[in-house]
């Protein structure tokens, strides 16, 4: 940044919220090193201890076979990590020997069964950064984002559904916006009034703000390696002034009336010593605000909040030890858990519904170009139709006809 003439300003609650640090920060500083040196123990640990249970071997063994990577696949044979050496289809005969009456299906054209009838879980997907304002209707777009209005109104309608046993909220964020997260967590506090019981799927990764929304759940589910936590607030900007005076040679200045922060966020400068005590105030009341609803959440005190807190993250695993989360267990594990809190008989049917609900592509298309869905959808279908090879075989000789006619019916007609 500072070779482009650049300056990034940032606050952070506590010493643990580093995700500026890359911005700030030249190395790691002590706490840093700590925070990603035991979040990366943690990992390594939980992938050796999966790995000797599925593979039946001592977790000894298990080290001292990583650790001494690499070597051959019938060194991995060897070792008990690979059962046996073969090729693709030799891998599709072993499945097909391990089922009775079976034939192998393309995966793009397999469907599962669907089920009807019985009891309804209502499972709401949140993934993505957490972000605020209208929904991004751009299908072309590579990112995920957990839109704040989507996931809110999700919550409500699954909340207001009577069928709706309890419900499910697959979270799989990073974080974001403080604003949109409490957004979504009072629409599942919204939902717990309404009687519903919500249980929490941590994804990869559910932290700070992703946690922030988790927080109220009756039961929060992590995988062992989800990355949770990161209790802790940050907020910033960057200053481009430098590089827009020294590359473009421009000249910025700037009329102001009303509060004398009114160019507080502004890029072409610095803070000065008012704005960052004001910032430094409104970062102060966020953590305070997040520790607080954690403590309420989580029925913990604040004091025990903040021993965990900082901005640190840790594995799901760790966050179980330290009261964070619930459990340890993936999606099924969290519908199985949200059965019991519904008093749904572990043999009895249950039929998942997904919130939001998917929407029809055409939709999208529709929303994108400006037209109905309807329009856009015969519109497909139409192209669809027309690039069939029968088709246009059958449109050439009609035209060809229709030449002939026109021929024979006018004689200044050349062909």
């Amino acid at each position: 940044l500072r070779r482009y003439h650049m300056q990034a300003q940032f606050e952070t609650r506590e010493d643990y919220k580093n995700a500026a640090a890359t911005l700030t920060d030249r190395t790691f500083s002590p706490a840093h090193r700590e925070s990603m040196t035991s979040l990366m123990t943690g990992l390594y640990d939980n992938m050796l201890a999966s790995i000797a249970a599925d593979r039946e071997i001592e977790p000894a063994a298990v080290r001292a076979a990583v650790e001494s990577t690499p070597f051959t696949a019938a060194r991995a044979v060897e070792l008990r990590l690979v059962d046996r050496l073969g090729r693709p289809e030799e891998a599709a005969r072993a499945a097909l020997a391990r089922a009775e009456n079976a034939e192998m299906v393309e995966f793009a054209t397999y469907r599962a069964p669907t089920h009807s009838g019985g009891r309804v879980i209502a499972v709401v997907q949140g993934e993505g950064a957490i972000v605020s304002g209208p929904e991004n209707d751009d299908i072309f777009a590579d990112d995920s984002a957990m839109n704040s209005d989507r996931i809110a109104e999700a919550l409500l309608d699954a909340s207001d559904d009577e069928d709706v046993a309890a419900i499910v909220f697959r979270v799989s964020s990073p974080g974001g916006s403080v604003v949109a997260s409490d957004q979504i967590l009072a629409a599942l506090r919204t939902a717990q009034e309404r009687g519903k019981k919500i249980i929490v799927s941590m994804g990869d990764v559910a932290a700070s703000g992703g946690y922030y929304v988790s927080a109220y759940a009756d039961e929060i589910i992590a995988e062992p390696s989800t990355i949770t936590g990161s209790i802790g607030v940050l907020g910033g900007k960057l200053i481009i002034g430098g590089a827009m005076d020294h590359y473009l040679s421009s000249n910025t200045e700037t009329i102001t009336v009303g509060s004398p922060l009114v160019e507080m966020f502004s890029a072409d400068r610095p803070f000065n010593p008012a704005e960052r005590a004001a910032f430094a105030g409104f970062i102060d009341r966020a953590y305070a605000q997040f520790i607080a609803l954690v403590a309420e959440g989580r029925e913990m005190t604040p004091e025990q909040v903040r021993a965990v807190a900082g901005g640190r993250v840790w594995t799901g695993q760790q966050a179980l030890q330290h009261g964070l989360v619930d459990s340890l267990g993936g999606f099924s594990h969290a519908v199985a858990r949200a059965r019991a809190v519904a008093g749904i008989e572990e043999d009895a049917r249950v039929q998942l519904r997904f919130y939001p609900a998917q929407e029809n592509p055409f939709e999208s298309l529709g929303r994108l170009f400006g037209a109905s869905s309807e329009s856009v959808e015969a519109l497909v279908r139409i192209n669809a139709a027309l690039s069939d090879p029968r088709v246009q075989r059958a449109i050439s000789v009609m035209r060809e006809e229709d030449a002939n006619v026109r021929a024979e019916a006018d004689p200044f007609i050349v062909r």
